[in-house]
Order: structure tokens, then C-alpha cells, then sequence
């Protein structure tokens, strides 16, 4: 019962809340979770269900009932889409389900809480050249020149170089 109380507590706020725009959220999108979107490089913009939501990493509350689109954006990587998917939570289980909880979401949680994506910088290849060893050689060449210019950090160089390296390997 106590559950319940709180969820009659949480559409009582949500009723007295100016407008009735919340309201309407809750019902359509579900009660809002909390989510947080990483990526590396940090810093990426993160856009949800086509709006900007600040740069990662970020936390925002999203309805639990719809699915969301993610999507990570940061110049010079490669573009990232993911998604937060609702899927029935414990109290899923029960055997009385309210209509009025079913509706607002209660019985499902958006999967997963937190999202990490590693984001691939431009001169990571997508596919083999004609010359793979050259092709390689002029990528990590370009990678070292953004390290020189202060673009790229020494971490993220190491590991854009690691992953230049790698995709050659698995072509070898």
C-alpha cells in the first residue's frame, strides 16, 4: 500500500503543478526516470528524441512508457545512435494491475539506467583501401598531427591510434 500511496502522491503533485502539460506527459510518455548518457569523448552533444539535452555527460528524466532515441554528436566521431527501451520492471509481476498505474508507466523502467558509448573519431576507416598499410600509416600520421595541434588529447590520441591499428589487423 505504500507503494501505491506514493505513486497517488507523485499524480497529486502532478495534477497541482501549473498547466496541464505535465499531466499530459504523464500519460502519454509514463512517469519520468531518471537516465544518464556518457560518452567518450566526453563532451558530445546529446540529443533526445531530436532535442538537444545539454552535452555529455548528462542526466535527464525521460517517461518510462516510450521509447527514446539517443543520439551522441561531436565533430570530428562518427555520430552514435541508441535508444532507452521501456521494458516491465518487478512490480511488473504482480498480479493486480491498476489501470490508472498502467497507464502513467508505473510497471515499467526504461532499460538501460545509463548509457556509455565510445564514439569513433572520423579517421577510424570504415572500410579497406586498395593499399591498407598506406591507408594506415597516413591515418595514424593524420592522428599524430592533431595530437601536436592540442586537438586531441594524449589519452584519446593512444586510443584512436589503438583502434586504427585494430581495424587494419582484422582485414590482415
Amino acid at each position: 500500500m505504500k507503494v501505491h500511496t506514493s505513486v497517488m502522491l507523485t499524480l497529486g503533485l502532478l495534477l497541482a503543478s501549473p498547466g496541464c502539460s505535465s499531466v499530459q506527459t504523464a500519460f502519454s510518455e509514463g512517469l519520468p526516470q531518471e537516465v544518464t548518457v556518457l560518452s567518450y569523448p566526453s563532451g558530445a552533444e546529446v540529443w533526445i528524441n531530436d532535442e538537444l539535452m545539454g552535452s555529455s555527460p548528462v542526466t535527464v528524466r525521460l517517461g518510462r512508457k516510450v521509447p527514446h532515441k539517443v543520439e551522441l554528436r561531436k565533430d570530428g566521431y562518427y555520430s552514435k545512435t541508441r535508444f532507452f527501451v521501456p521494458q516491465a520492471n518487478e512490480k511488473h509481476g504482480s498480479f493486480v494491475k491498476l489501470g490508472l498505474l498502467a497507464d502513467i508507466g508505473y510497471y515499467n523502467e526504461l532499460t538501460p539506467e545509463a548509457m556509455a558509448e565510445i564514439m569513433d573519431h572520423e579517421l577510424v576507416p570504415k572500410t579497406v583501401s586498395a593499399r591498407p598499410f598506406e591507408e594506415m600509416t597516413r591515418r595514424i600520421v593524420e592522428a599524430d598531427k592533431l595530437l601536436a595541434q592540442g586537438q586531441l588529447q594524449p589519452l584519446e590520441h593512444k586510443i584512436l591510434a589503438n583502434r586504427i591499428v585494430e581495424f587494419y589487423s582484422e582485414w590482415n
